[in-house]
């Protein structure tokens, strides 16, 4: 069952049966592809200005496809799962579950993972922007990618933004009447 989308000022309202099962069958054809290391057919499913970010660790898609085409990202299984569709207009999010196995630069990285993937309907197709993955259950091992052929878990050459925070202290006070 697809959760329905809320809009602001609107109520909600649930993604059309056929294009729930289309962007669910895009997440089911990513999975095979990723369990095949078939990094055209990933290609094919991503917009050209996707990123990933997976437990904060953000990879461009040229990254991400890099690290497949070379062997150092490898899956031998994944499954996408769980799978919630919502639409407005032109853009779509599908949350769901992933379950792989995989490793990277020969080091385990299967697990389970949440996942949300932002889609775009471009010239009558739709194609991935993003993705954020973060560890899930207890069976997710720590540095795992959740989405390997989208994220491509930490390479040297990822992007890591680096967050600056400053705090501020208010003295005095204030009264609310």
């Amino acid at each position: 069952e697809v959760e329905p989308h809320r809009v602001r000022g609107q109520p909600p309202e649930r993604a059309q049966p056929a294009l729930e099962s289309a962007l669910a069958q895009i997440e089911r054809d990513w999975a095979a592809a990723a369990a095949a290391n078939d990094a055209a057919k990933i290609d094919g499913l991503m917009a050209a200005e996707y990123v990933g970010n997976t437990d904060g660790r953000i990879t461009p898609k040229k990254q991400a496809l890099a690290d497949m085409k070379s062997g150092a990202s490898k899956t031998s299984s994944a499954e996408a799962s769980d799978l919630k569709v919502f639409v407005a207009g032109d853009t779509a999010s599908v949350h769901g579950m992933w379950t792989e196995t995989s490793a990277l630069n020969g080091k385990d990285t299967s697990g389970t993972y949440r996942f949300i993937d932002t889609f775009v309907k471009r010239d009558g197709r739709w194609v991935a922007v993003a993705t954020f993955s973060t560890s899930g259950p207890a069976s997710a091992k720590p540095g795992g990618t959740g989405r390997p052929a989208r994220s491509a878990s930490p390479s040297p050459t990822a992007f890591e933004p680096k967050i600056e925070t400053s705090s501020t202290s208010v003295s005095g006070s204030s009264s609310l009447t």
